[in-house]
């Protein structure tokens, strides 16, 4: 594990996103911990350093879901899966055991972040039907 915040400048204001219809979180830097998964890499100089583990899959239970700001919200997260396409990804790898894949809900967040930069809804339209559409399928 290493420390990402070491030497962390200051708190800046969180941006927000609109992750679900309805679903406002703040993208806080923090709101993961201070602690990831790291691999040593040789440098070939005979040094080696800590390299962030990416394309991470996390087992998506309450804990996680409450530093993701999002407290009560697995079946959003599993909505936003289910959509055709998904907006996200998650495994099933048992019948009561969900993976979910931080990179996705990154990149998901970034697209929703985009169309907000640009001056558009992300949730209307085309979106906004396959999330409904997801929704419908809870029955």
């Amino acid at each position: 594990m290493i420390d990402l915040m070491k030497n962390d400048p200051g708190v800046a204001p969180a941006k927000m996103t609109e992750r679900a219809p309805g679903v406002f979180v703040a993208l806080d830097p923090k709101a993961m911990g201070k602690m990831c998964l790291a691999r040593w890499r040789n440098n070939g100089n005979g040094t080696h350093s800590l390299v962030p583990v990416t394309n991470q899959l996390v087992v998506l239970n309450d804990k996680l879901l409450q530093r993701l700001g999002m407290k009560g919200g697995r079946h959003t997260i599993m909505r936003l899966a289910r959509a055709h396409p998904p907006f996200i990804k998650v495994i099933q790898r048992a019948p009561r055991l969900n993976l979910l894949d931080l990179d996705s809900l990154e990149a998901h967040d970034q697209r929703v972040l985009a169309a907000q930069a640009e001056g558009r809804e992300f949730w209307t339209g085309e979106n906004l039907r396959r999330y409904q559409a997801a929704r419908q399928q809870e029955g």
